[in-house]
């Protein structure tokens, strides 16, 4: 273990790993489905001093519709690139890392991929099976996209050669080895692939041996935002960095963006972007099909509700609009379109009794869900009533019974759709009956990144010097 995965052992038996100095200059790496971004973040004065982002255009070509899968090194390469154009890269001290989760790719001894990522898109498990309920173990039940049922997937298909040759790996692990030549999985991104025990801290052998999943596939589980080496003398020459940088473990892009937005503070995290999720911190682990437990770095947990339409559902009522206008010969842009709809939705009257369900793509547990426009009388079909009806739509889908805010003083609103919608944060107030704040940062994820391995080094004034900063800006 300790020669394929560097300072490993000591970071397993520690928990944390301190630097020997006080780092405030740090690149954090977010690893989305869509785009790829970098920030370089000042924790003395917490601002992001340069970012840049790029579209992850890594996606490969496949005649089967089921399966969704992205070129590792491509993503690589786009990091690489992106690193390349920040200015002052030399002062960065430490390097941390989030992104997409759920999915895997296959790596061999010499750490090179033998399958591209698996993103949690890909559905060619169609029979998904899940064996026996272990949610009150891993928080969590296998679903399509999860790790653990593709992997499952792939030991069943005969023209996929799965053997002790090949090992897991996530593509935020993979990125964190082409820098510092570990490959181990963190605890936040083990989480949610299906098969790993959140209360115990260790891949469910239970679960692997019902499901017939080796476990000798699955590298070590380290603690999140923990540091895990120094970065390779070869890419910190390529990179522009000094060879004393240090590289964190990953951290699930949830986790990052909760604490990106909070800074620690007794709130709930309402993201609304392409898809929607809303995050309450918990104490413990309960069984609800419809809500995922998943561990934060360190000690606690918080309890998720995932839409899988979230802000989407806006974009397809835009899609809507832009089709008819084109029936008519009549041609407008997506900005002009989303504009008008925003003053509509406005102007629109609270009072209609329109309804839209936005669960156009079915939900988790019941994938076969369908979304549903009702209350229609003779006087309220009106674009204006109908726009306002899908953003109070998608804010009501996240609000789940099973989740309780009693114990929240504010939540945080943040993701493109709350951004762009002038609306959709007083609708979030009206539906949860609270104050809504907007989180300080753009870039939550990367932020969120930051703060996470910050707060464990060896400085206690930095937790207090982050907690002072959000309680500053959420009391403006």
């Amino acid at each position: 273990m300790s020669s394929k995965y560097p300072n490993l052992s000591l970071t397993i038996q520690k928990g944390k790993a301190y630097p020997s100095r006080t780092m405030n200059q740090a690149l954090a790496i977010d690893i989305g489905t869509s785009k790829i971004s970098l920030v370089q973040f000042d924790i003395s004065s917490m601002q992001v001093l340069h970012s840049a982002s790029e579209e992850n255009n890594s996606l490969v070509p496949l005649c089967d519709h089921h399966k969704h899968e992205q070129d590792p090194e491509r993503i690589w390469s786009i990091v690489q690139g992106l690193l390349k154009q920040f200015p002052s890269r030399s002062s960065v001290e430490f390097v941390t890392i989030t992104g997409q989760v759920h999915g895997i790719l296959l790596i061999d001894d010499a750490f090179k991929p033998r399958t591209n990522l698996m993103t949690w898109r890909d559905r060619r498990n169609r029979a998904n099976p899940v064996g026996s309920n272990y949610k009150l173990q891993n928080g969590c039940l296998v679903q399509n996209g999860y790790g653990g049922s593709t992997l499952k997937a792939l030991l069943e298909d005969r023209e996929q050669v799965v053997n002790e040759d090949v090992q897991v790996c996530t593509i935020t692990s993979f990125v964190m080895g082409r820098l510092c030549g570990c490959y181990a999985i963190d605890d936040t991104v083990a989480a949610t692939l299906g098969v790993y025990d959140i209360r115990d801290k260790r891949w469910n052998t239970a679960q692997l041996e019902e499901l017939d999943i080796p476990l000798s596939l699955f590298p070590p589980v380290v603690p999140s935002s923990v540091i895990m080496g120094t970065i390779l003398p070869s890419v910190a020459f390529a990179l522009g960095l000094k060879e004393t940088v240090s590289v964190c473990s990953p951290i699930g892009d949830n986790q990052a963006s909760f604490i990106g937005s909070l800074g620690f503070c007794p709130a709930g995290l309402i993201n609304i972007g392409t898809g929607g999720q809303i995050s309450v911190p918990c104490t413990e682990i309960t069984d609800n099909p419809s809500i995922e437990i998943r561990p934060l770095p360190g000690d606690g947990y918080m309890q998720v509700y995932s839409s899988l339409c979230g802000g989407w559902a806006y974009s397809y009522l835009k899609d809507f609009c832009k089709d008819v206008l084109v029936s008519f010969g009549l041609s407008v842009t997506d900005r002009a379109i989303y504009e008008k709809l925003n003053q509509l939705a406005l102007d629109a009257d609270p009072s209609h009794s329109l309804l839209v369900d936005t669960q156009f793509l079915g939900v988790r547990e019941v994938p076969d869900t369908f979304g549903k426009i009702s209350h229609i009388d003779t006087s309220n079909f009106t674009l204006g009533n109908l726009t306002r009806a899908f953003l109070e739509g998608i804010v009501r889908e996240l609000h789940p019974p099973q989740i309780r805010l009693d114990s929240m003083e504010f939540l945080v609103a943040s993701g493109n759709a709350v951004r762009k919608s002038p609306l959709m944060v007083a609708l979030i107030q009206s539906e949860f009956g609270c104050p809504v704040k907007e989180a300080p940062f753009l870039e939550e994820a990367s932020v969120g990144a930051v703060l996470s391995s910050a707060v464990l080094f060896d400085d206690p004034q930095i937790r207090e010097h982050i907690h002072l900063f959000y309680t500053m800006h959420f009391n403006r």
